[in-house]
């Protein structure tokens, strides 16, 4: 990661992403946890369990509707209520930040009373992203509001969206993801024959986007502020210098098959990421014949490099992710923050792999039982048990990582692949073959080195 990335991210703070209106359907409506002095009692209670630096990452905090851009500001409660909530939470040695919905333009809500028709003119509807035919183009959330992609070579479009992230970077976010919604960090598709590019997609979209996402980056340092922007799937490599902590949304895989984390394996030592708000897991797992899934999901993360992730439920409990219904039963507590807790302190410990280290194929081979993983629609996969996977530093060294992310204790057999062995500093006893039991709800870091060949 480049040198200049606020300290905290070494911290490994764990990210609380907390919905303030609606329950788990997205609504105008404020929930229990608004006003934001209400999410105080639960995120001191989580920083104690965890024994971790939090980040609480608000969701539909908008004070004008959810998922209704390009204006975010003011804060739902207004901008005193929201600074003093910021401040009690930075004073607690904790972070904030904040879920925009990307470069939009919104007709009116289809939840709620926000509408801006009036003050959509010509001027206004020349700047929008336009199909083959001259059409008027929205590519998402058409769902929640009426309106139109803004297309990031026009003045205007690019203007409103610094000036609203100067907002939130005023008053001392430290994170705004900003661009939500434009996934990757990647701007629409547009055919306007009128506007500052050729008539067709091309290189001029990347161009645009990375130059708006240079220059917000640069209004920040300007500021003095450290705030980071991201966005939603994992920032796409030509953004990688604008977009520096991003939602991974790695469950979206799951739709199809089961995720890699091929991601990390490119990207990771250029780029921070977490676990992201899980979105749509409801329309995945199958809670009740894989109640363990969050406890994978949260193992998947970990060894993928990203940072943790959690999401309040009802009366402030862990949940399955965002969105999921809030009355569906939430899973057992204690073993999730079992885990969480151990795979944060080791995260902690290994900064250097963990945070600034290069995702490596596995030095180790790894033997153990499976685990099952049950989908909706009848749809079983079989993983290993014990995951696995491997990091290299800036100074050459390696680490290998075993998680352990089930209630029970697990056989595993290791053994090192050609040209590799165990460092002597192994914190485990190995029995004959390489064999060892790894706990319940638990990791073990395993420095491996080269063995020595003669000239």
């Amino acid at each position: 990661l480049p040198r200049d990335y606020p300290p905290w991210l070494a911290t490994s703070p764990i990210i609380m992403c907390t919905m303030v209106r609606g329950r788990h359907r997205i609504s105008e409506e404020p929930n229990e946890f608004f006003p934001l002095l209400r999410i105080l009692p639960h995120l001191r209670r989580f920083r104690s369990l965890l024994d971790s630096r939090m980040m609480v990452l608000l969701m539909r905090w908008e004070g004008t509707s959810p998922w209704a851009p390009p204006y975010i500001w003011p804060p739902l409660g207004g901008v005193e209520a929201f600074v003093e909530f910021l401040q009690t939470v930075h004073d607690e040695g904790d972070l904030l930040g904040v879920y925009a919905s990307g470069v939009a333009w919104t007709q009116y809500s289809k939840i709620g009373r926000y509408d801006r028709r009036q003050d959509c003119d010509e001027e206004l509807l020349s700047q929008v992203v336009r199909g083959p035919k001259g059409e008027l183009e929205a590519a998402s959330c058409s769902n929640i509001r009426l309106g139109y992609d803004l297309c990031v070579t026009e003045n205007w479009p690019r203007q409103v969206v610094k000036d609203e992230i100067r907002k939130v970077a005023a008053v001392g976010v430290d994170f705004c993801q900003f661009f939500d919604q434009n996934e990757g960090g990647a701007a629409r598709y547009c055919f306007a024959a009128h506007h500052q590019h050729p008539p067709t997609p091309g290189p001029w979209a990347t161009q645009a986007m990375r130059s708006l996402q240079e220059e917000c980056c640069d209004m920040l340092r300007d500021m003095n502020s450290p705030m980071l922007l991201g966005t939603e799937a994992e920032a796409a490599e030509p953004y990688l210098g604008g977009l520096a902590f991003n939602d991974a949304r790695f469950t979206y895989g799951y739709h199809v098959g089961m995720s890699v984390p091929a991601y990390s394996f490119v990207f990771h030592e250029y780029v921070a990421t977490f676990m992201g708000n899980q979105v749509g897991v409801n329309w995945q797992f199958d809670y009740q014949r894989c109640p363990d899934n969050l406890l994978y999901r949260t193992a998947w993360g970990f060894m993928a490099g990203y940072l943790l992730s959690i999401n309040l439920g009802p009366g402030g409990v862990l949940h399955w992710g965002a969105a999921s219904p809030w009355d569906e039963p939430p899973p057992e507590q204690e073993p999730v923050v079992t885990l969480l807790k151990n795979l944060n302190h080791l995260r902690r410990q290994y900064p250097d792999f963990l945070l600034h280290g290069r995702m490596e194929r596995p030095c180790l081979h790894c033997e153990c039982g499976e685990f099952s993983v049950y989908f909706l629609k009848d749809r079983c996969e079989q993983v290993p048990a014990v995951m696995q996977s491997s990091w290299r530093n800036r100074g050459g060294a390696r680490l290998e990582l075993l998680v352990n992310y089930t209630r029970q204790a697990q056989a595993v057999t290791i053994r090192c692949r050609e040209g590799w062995r165990l460092h002597a500093s192994a914190p485990v006893a190995f029995g004959e073959d390489g064999a060892l039991e790894l706990p319940a709800l638990t990791a073990l870091a395993l420095r491996v080195t080269k063995t020595r060949t003669r000239s």
